[in-house]
């Protein structure tokens, strides 16, 4: 096992071949099609990427305490109401069958059962709805994170001498801000405009208006420290849930990436598993 893979800084070195096993959500059940697809990119040659959904958790966290399962089916509910964006409507789980399906009640007893043992007054804090939050959010980066994706990689179970690189969607969220600012690598692209309803590359948005970044944003920023490498082809093995999801995102970025001079201007292999 690679002892870096939780360093959410991790650099991904030059190697030939990238296999992206996709995307999963902290608090969500590791399921048979993913699991499916990780037998077969173990059986491929290459370095692994995985990227880990940690927005929101510290919210989940928050409400599974205060209101169990159904502060959880409230919070789903609600993104998926206030969506306005296919990609992430397309990734959410649709009715009530399937919210209880994907809830990992493991993963929020366990989280229950470690800050009743180590951090009692901040467990009441958040039962009790009062000032937990930067608290909370030390506690979830500290321990809380790494634990829970060290045990999704020991549950993929990767031969030894694959490198495992993990990018989280928190930092991706803010490379596409730092990205966007003001004369800053993106804002350099002949498509780029920001204003009053939020940053666009041509047509599409990767900042809303109340400067949270979007899918294809993310995609970009990703795909970005992808092809700041030398990896030749790049292999994705993905759940239908999240094919669109990056299909759109990599369309989206080898529309404009020649534009920025510091990438790799090199045509890369790409081979979406089925």
């Amino acid at each position: 096992m690679n002892k870096n893979i939780l360093n959410y800084s991790t650099k991904i070195n030059n190697k030939k071949q990238l296999i992206f096993v996709g995307h999963f959500d902290i608090g969500e059940k590791y399921n048979d099609d993913m699991k499916n697809l990780i037998k077969e990119a173990n059986r491929t040659e290459g370095d692994i990427l995985i990227l880990v959904g940690d927005i929101n958790i510290e919210n989940k966290i928050a409400s599974y305490i205060q209101n169990d399962i159904e502060g959880l089916k409230l919070l789903y509910e609600k993104r998926l109401n206030s969506c306005n964006s296919v990609c992430t409507f397309s990734q959410l789980p649709k009715n009530e069958k399937e919210i209880y399906n994907i809830i990992d009640i493991d993963f929020y007893e366990n989280v229950i059962i470690f800050l009743k043992n180590k951090y009692p007054k901040l467990f009441e804090k958040i039962k009790n709805n009062n000032e937990y939050k930067d608290d909370l959010t030390e506690i979830v980066h500290k321990h809380i994170l790494p634990k829970t994706i060290q045990q999704r990689i020991d549950d993929y179970n990767f031969s030894s001498n694959k490198k495992i690189i993990i990018e989280n969607e928190k930092n991706l969220r803010n490379r596409v801000k730092r990205r966007t600012s003001y004369n800053k690598h993106w804002s350099n692209i002949s498509d780029f405009k920001s204003n009053d309803k939020g940053v666009f590359i041509g047509d599409t948005q990767i900042i809303s208006a109340t400067n949270s970044p979007l899918c294809r944003g993310i995609m970009f920023a990703l795909h970005e420290k992808i092809w700041m490498t030398n990896y030749e082809k790049i292999i994705y093995f993905l759940e239908n849930r999240h094919e669109r999801f990056v299909k759109k995102g990599l369309e989206f970025f080898q529309k404009f990436y020649k534009e920025l001079p510091y990438l790799n201007k090199d045509e890369k292999e790409i081979i979406f598993f089925k």
